[in-house]
């Protein structure tokens, strides 16, 4: 069993305060996933003071409507193909994505930017 390193540790600590849904990948690293139709959308650890955005769309026409969306929140694109793309975004800008995204359990996923941040999101 491999060992975690402080950037995993951040990133669960953000999940776990955030009340964002935790799942581990096919290989064995942690990510936080969406709900309902769009469940290949993941949040994954970062490095230093940023986390990655992972997401995938069926038509080039959704993906470029959610690409605006996304750098309207914020994110900086890595990586953008025809139908995916990956992002970063500081962890201070993460929780009106991971809203936007539905990443976020329960009854804290109302209209994304409303609700107060955690008490780790006002640490870093």
């Amino acid at each position: 069993m491999r060992s975690r390193n402080e950037y995993e540790e951040k990133f669960i600590h953000f999940c776990e305060a955030n009340n964002l849904r935790l799942k581990k990948s096919g290989d064995g690293y942690p990510i936080a996933i969406s709900t309902g139709k769009r469940k290949a959308d993941h949040f994954y650890e970062g490095f230093d003071n940023v986390l990655g955005i992972w997401v995938e769309r069926d038509s080039k026409r959704k993906f470029t409507h959610l690409h605006k969306k996304l750098i309207n929140l914020g994110c900086q694109p890595l990586i953008t193909c025809d139908t995916e793309g990956t992002y970063s975004v500081p962890y201070e800008e993460a929780m009106p994505v991971a809203k936007f995204l539905r990443l976020v359990k329960g009854r804290r996923r109302g209209k994304y930017g409303e609700e107060k941040q955690s008490e780790f999101t006002k640490q870093v």
